[in-house]
C-alpha cells in the first residue's frame, strides 16, 4: 500500500507525537515479526513494516496517546 503524500503533508496537530507513534509502532511490528523488514498482510501479500506503521497511524487504524513523562530520560 503506497503512502499518500497528501496525508503526510496535511498532518494536523503535533507532528513529533505522530512520528514517535509511528516509530514505536514500527518497532513493535518488527519485533512481532521476528525482526523482519516485512510483515504478512492478507494471505499472499507482504508489506514493509515502516510503510505499514505509517499508513496505520495516518489512517487512524492504530490509536495512540503520548505521555511526555515517559519520553524524558
Amino acid at each position: 500500500m503506497p503512502i499518500q503524500i497528501d496525508k503526510i503533508l496535511g498532518l494536523e496537530g503535533n507532528k513529533y507525537e505522530k512520528t514517535v507513534a509511528m516509530i514505536k509502532y514500527a518497532r513493535f511490528l518488527s519485533q512481532k515479526n521476528d525482526d523482519s523488514l516485512e510483515a504478512a498482510i492478507g494471505r499472499s501479500g507482504r508489506e514493509k513494516i515502516t510503510s505499514l506503521a505509517i499508513n496505520d497511524i495516518l489512517t487512524g487504524k492504530v490509536p495512540y496517546t503520548f505521555d511526555p513523562a515517559k519520553e524524558e530520560k
